[in-house]
């Protein structure tokens, strides 16, 4: 088949995967309220998800250089049909938390079997890249209010099997995938026996990980700490809600621009003027009260956070030894979970401590030291001692 028909079958699993995902998760949280659960089990429902793909994510990317994109794809689409299954089965509180135990696991197949897939087909990875992230941000987009319409007037179990639905339409179209040439069996168990810890000796594998670190972690942190700022200015929740929609709308809307972006300024430098307008627009996003100007600097917000993600994954994968592309995005995938689990807990010690503001701050100079790292330049505060131990040349053993 085509190489543009299978990347549009790429799009259509990677679609499916995420409306399955996006779709349920407010509606496991609902429902389990609804069972009587406390504040306290619906926090481990949510971290359920996020928790053990941060232990696996290696392996599994790892199971992805071994066994293919096309096998993985298949055992993440069959992993999400299980998931919607067993609450069908047993809407139950145990039934949700496995639920989203097998969940979270078998998106991270999906996520990281996807990324790979795009990352090694021929043609323009900007393009590609540019395509996966606005497929993902419109199921984002529409998943949560087709979801609560679908659980409003059918209830529980007719929502959970409208979407397994459709994950088997996503099984049918993962089995049409073409199979890509694997290493050889004595090449794949020579690559699992290397250290992955080990590549982050390459400097520029080490700044696309802790760059697209950063962008997570301070979208997350925007997202939990503005609501609570906005709401002491006195912002109606309307007005809170316009201000994160300019955010998500920029970020999509930027990403649109990638491929001409990198064409007219080198990537690294690029990912360096996007974190420090993240930077920027984050510290001000403290000091300003008024709707309008919030929105203009959330719109900026948006475009510089939103646009390293994805500039970050191209330039990982250029940089990526070949044959090892799953397991560096499936480290890319671990420390990002570790920033979003870690990030939170530490900013909010800060908050509890010194206040709101400072939250602000603290995350508007870790994007700037990003980007003051992602130009290739030593942070002030470490010692040329450390600085050479770690910039000595890797291959990523």
């Amino acid at each position: 088949m085509t190489g543009k028909f299978q990347f549009y079958l790429l799009l259509a699993i990677f679609f499916l995967s995420n409306l399955a995902i996006s779709g349920t998760r407010p509606i496991v949280s609902i429902h389990a309220h609804g069972l009587g659960a406390s504040a306290f089990y619906i926090g481990v429902l949510v971290a359920a998800f996020a928790v053990f793909p941060l232990f696996l994510a290696i392996r599994i990317g790892k199971w992805v250089d071994r066994f293919g994109t096309k096998t993985l794809t298949v055992w993440g689409g069959s992993g999400i049909a299980v998931a919607l299954a067993v609450p069908i089965w047993q809407p139950t509180l145990a039934g949700l938390l496995f639920s989203q135990i097998c969940m979270g696991l078998a998106n991270n197949c999906i996520v990281t079997a996807t990324q790979k897939r795009v990352s090694i087909t021929g043609g323009n990875r900007d393009k590609a890249v540019t395509g996966m992230t606005t497929i993902a941000a419109a199921a984002d987009f529409v998943a949560p209010a087709a979801g609560g319409m679908l659980y409003e007037h059918g209830g529980f179990r007719i929502t959970f099997l409208v979407l397994l639905l459709l994950q088997l339409v996503l099984l049918v179209l993962a089995r049409m995938m073409d199979s890509e040439p694997l290493k050889s069996k004595t090449a794949t168990g020579n690559a699992e026996k290397k250290n992955t810890l080990g590549l982050l000796k390459d400097r520029h594998i080490r700044k696309g990980v802790l760059v697209s670190g950063l962008a997570v972690y301070s979208k997350d942190i925007f997202s939990a700490y503005f609501p609570v700022l906005s709401s002491g200015y006195g912002f109606s929740p309307t007005q809170t809600g316009a201000v994160l929609s300019f955010v998500a709308a920029a970020s999509v809307a930027v990403r649109l621009l990638q491929f001409k972006l990198v064409q007219w300024m080198q990537r690294d430098r690029l990912m360096a003027a996007a974190l420090f307008i993240g930077a920027v627009a984050f510290t001000a996003a403290s000091f300003l009260q008024h709707p309008w100007l919030l929105c203009a600097t959330a719109i900026c917000l948006g475009a510089g956070i939103g646009l390293v993600q994805p500039l970050s994954w191209v330039y990982l994968i250029e940089h990526t030894p070949k044959g090892r592309e799953g397991e560096v995005l499936g480290l890319r995938s671990m420390l990002n979970r570790s920033w979003q689990l870690s990030g939170p807990l530490m900013l909010g010690v800060v908050g509890s401590s010194l206040g709101l503001m400072p939250v602000f701050w603290a995350c508007g100079l870790t994007l700037l030291c990003g980007s003051w790292y992602s130009l290739g330049k030593a942070l002030p505060f470490v010692s040329a001692e450390v600085r050479q131990s770690v910039d000595s040349p890797g291959k990523g053993s």
